[in-house]
């Protein structure tokens, strides 16, 4: 039906007209459930989520495409709205686990898949189907703050972390409850949503949530992760605010996995510069005086008083990244290897390896190390330019490495901090022998 047109137009056409819309509307949202259900399909799409400190991928949101039985795409919200409308969303969500489960069988990853799931469908227990179907590293489920969420879907959250399992806390910032559903489930990620990050870099009431919810996420063992992030501008003030991990267009458009949704070679060049400059711009890490070097540990010792090692290692390693900006990780020797810890949950270890290599070689695996320039041709190091390395208990049972993508970045001062950090790590090595 065209829109009314010219002065004839009367309040009553236009109500009518409107009405109209909004039937037609509702019946197209049926029609979509309906034809899907005759026959339909669904197409699983990838998009890459990056590391804003190391600048690698260290996951993909699995996004579905509903297309019907002739093969037409679906719109997407409309279609997932109708399946919950009706009381379908348990069942939807089934669906898309059963093909989101064969594709982990068919393919190899050496991340997690992050999936939404509707809170209908976790007080429906589909979390105990997931811990039957993945491993702990393959998958990261998504709950939207938005919607209702019955009261029995908290203590199976509560359940599934207990076991081992990630949960996210999805399109946070997009609904009104956004903070009480923080606290209820205590996620371990946090994903903005894109409505915040939209033109963050413009907006200093955005910037300023933003950065209320870095300083809240050591306290409550979450990382932040930016959804949406469109322009370098973005990213760059996520990176300046201490957003762990990012999400958006400006990476890579979602894409079928044969489509190899990753982000171009000169994108993430693009960000390791950009990374460099806040390093060098950031006074913290320049002045970083006794008094400052102090209070950040202090304020670190009250963080993890009371956490087991597990929880407490990857509370100390981002704590200190916002302290000195550097890229932390801590190899503890067990059995035989090393076994990591890091900032983020799954970074990859290569490089952690290559360096302990090194300083075994170089240092014969005593004292603390401090390379300033590292050859940029030297294999797995383009980027650890600038590195140290400290060495925890003696025998060494642990190492604690840090670097920077850039050159001559490690002062007395920086060095004096991680020092620092390694007594504190000791001291909860200590603690779990006993």
């Amino acid at each position: 039906m065209p829109c009314p047109e010219g002065n004839s137009t009367n309040h009553v056409e236009f109500r009518q007209y409107l009405e109209t819309l909004m039937v037609r509307e509702g019946r197209t949202r049926m029609t979509l459930w309906e034809r899907w259900q005759q026959g339909g399909r669904l197409q699983l799409a990838f998009q890459p989520i990056v590391s804003l400190t190391g600048l690698r991928v260290l996951g993909y949101e699995v996004l579905s495409r509903p297309y019907d039985y002739e093969g037409n795409l679906m719109a997407v919200e409309p279609f997932f709205d109708a399946a919950a409308a009706s009381g379908h969303a348990l069942t939807m969500d089934q669906q898309v686990l059963a093909a989101l489960s064969r594709f982990v069988l068919n393919n190899a990853l050496s991340v997690p898949i992050f999936w939404n799931a509707h809170p209908a469908s976790i007080a429906g227990g589909i979390l105990s189907k997931i811990r039957q179907q993945f491993a702990i590293h393959q998958i990261v489920v998504e709950i939207t703050e938005k919607g209702e969420w019955p009261d029995a879907i908290i203590p199976m959250i509560a359940s599934h972390q207990a076991e081992g399992y990630t949960i996210a806390l999805d399109d946070f910032g997009a609904g009104y409850s956004g903070l009480r559903r923080l606290i209820q489930m205590r996620p371990n990620v946090v994903k903005v949503d894109r409505d915040i990050v939209q033109n963050l870099d413009q907006d200093r009431i955005k910037q300023q949530l933003v950065e209320a919810v870095v300083h809240l996420a050591p306290s409550v063992g979450f990382k932040v992760l930016a959804e949406g992030l469109e322009t370098l501008e973005e990213i760059q003030t996520c990176m300046s605010l201490g957003v762990n991990w990012g999400q958006g267009y400006y990476f890579a458009e979602p894409a079928t996995w044969e489509s190899q949704p990753v982000p171009e070679r000169e994108v993430l060049e693009t960000l390791l510069v950009v990374r460099a400059q806040s390093i060098l711009a950031d006074q913290r890490g320049t002045a970083f005086s006794v008094e400052a070097r102090w209070q950040a540990l202090t304020r670190l010792l009250e963080v993890v008083e009371g956490l087991a090692l597990p929880q407490a290692v990857p509370v100390i390693l981002q704590m200190t990244e916002s302290a000195s900006c550097a890229i932390w990780q801590l190899a503890i020797f067990h059995e035989g290897s090393w076994h990591w810890w890091a900032q983020d949950y799954w970074e990859d270890e290569s490089l952690g390896t290559a360096i302990i290599d090194r300083w075994i070689e170089e240092r014969e695996g005593r004292g603390d190390w401090i390379v300033q320039d590292a050859p940029e041709d030297t294999e797995k190091w383009l980027d650890a330019r600038s590195v140290a390395l400290w060495p925890i208990g003696d025998p060494v049972t642990a190492v604690l490495i840090a670097w920077y993508p850039i050159p001559n970045q490690w002062s007395p001062a920086r060095v004096e901090w991680g020092n620092a950090v390694r007594q504190v790590i000791g001291l909860f090595l200590r603690g779990a022998a006993k």
